[in-house]
């Protein structure tokens, strides 16, 4: 009988100086961002418990 091997994939996206954006605004308004985070990083592995594949 062959063993059973759990195998599972991670996945991940980062986007580059996320929200480290200054603005100058009054404490009660709310600052209007762009709705795009620019470029992406999208890393991506399957891992199994002895070692990544």
């Amino acid at each position: 009988e062959s063993p059973i091997v759990l195998i599972v994939h991670d996945e991940s996206t980062f986007n580059a100086n996320d929200g480290h954006a200054k603005i100058w605004i009054k404490d009660d308004n709310v600052p209007l961002r762009k709705k795009t985070h620019g470029k992406r990083i999208m890393m991506s592995d399957f891992l199994i418990p002895c070692r990544r594949l």
